[in-house]
């Protein structure tokens, strides 16, 4: 995977998921779209990169 692709205002996420931290790990690609692509740490799972 090359990273997760996700829409504040399209994607739920389960209460525990941090969004906030998540936008802070992710960036907007292109510039201006409002999608962002949070890229993990190829040893995690989406799951753990969304809880990190």
């Amino acid at each position: 995977m090359t990273g997760l692709r996700w829409s504040p205002h399209g994607t739920l996420w389960p209460p525990q998921i941090d969004a906030a931290l998540l936008l802070r790990q992710s960036v907007e690609r292109p510039s201006g779209s409002g999608i962002y692509v949070v890229m993990p740490d190829p040893e995690m799972t989406v799951h753990e990169a969304a809880n990190s």
